[in-house]
């Protein structure tokens, strides 16, 4: 089922684009749809919402990446839907959303935040993101650290209170739920490649390895989490 709002059409927005890091993570977002000026152009979507400790408010959204939660926008960001949208904007991002309207000479609005969500969702579904299990032996390197010397000695962070060695398991299951979308994401894009090259050329494992490691190049990733995420796409059929 396609979505529409004042004239844009968001499913035809959905795409694979993430190829490298986002540029920026927004967290308490929403999405707006507005009428520009000309009348005679077509309407816009933007993200507004926090990155960091600045308030934003995105360049016109041109895809949407359901897979990885994040949309490209005109200007060439890529921004990141962290977590929940806000279930409301508060003070100083709706004074500077007020404020991009007012110099834009926006009028009127239309929330699609849901339509969003709903797009995430069905992504969620159709790969099995969500609903299963932490694998027993997912990596846990990311987060452990050690002190040079005669006995090997590790790092401990202090979190409410308690020194913890390694992952919390709120950081593991984030760290688990990145590598998963990113074997999925790139699985689809080796597979999009390799269809382009030829309709009839077959899937091969070790060719998605090499596909896989190259794009992996620019991501925060741990050793062992890059091999999980290239043996994970490799696997996949």
């Amino acid at each position: 089922m396609c979505v529409f709002t004042y004239g844009v059409q968001i499913e035809n927005l959905q795409t694979l684009m993430l190829i490298r890091p986002p540029d920026f993570s927004l967290t308490d977002w929403r999405v707006f749809e507005v009428p520009l000026s000309p009348s005679d152009e077509a309407p816009t979507l933007h993200l507004v919402g926090w990155a960091t400790s600045h308030a934003r408010v995105s360049s016109p959204i041109f895809g949407i990446d359901p897979v990885m939660r994040a949309c490209q926008t005109r200007s060439g960001n890529i921004y990141q839907f962290v977590g929940n949208p806000a279930r409301k904007l508060d003070v100083q991002v709706t004074t500077l959303w007020q404020e991009w309207k007012l110099i834009n000479g926006i009028s009127s609005q239309k929330e699609v935040t849901d339509q969003i969500v709903l797009m995430f969702q069905r992504s969620n579904k159709q790969f099995g993101i969500w609903g299963k299990g932490l694998p027993p032996f997912f990596p846990r390197d990311c987060f452990l650290g050690a002190v040079p010397g005669e006995q090997l000695k590790f790092l401990a962070r202090r979190i409410d209170g308690h020194y913890v060695v390694g992952p919390t398991e709120e950081e593991l299951r984030e760290r688990y739920e990145l590598c998963m979308r990113l074997s999925i994401q790139y699985h689809c894009l080796y597979l999009d490649q390799v269809q382009q090259a030829s309709p009839n050329a077959e899937f091969t494992p070790q060719l998605a390895e090499m596909f896989v490691r190259e794009a992996l190049k620019g991501w925060d990733l741990s050793a062992q989490e890059r091999e999980w995420i290239i043996d994970k796409t490799a696997s996949m059929r």
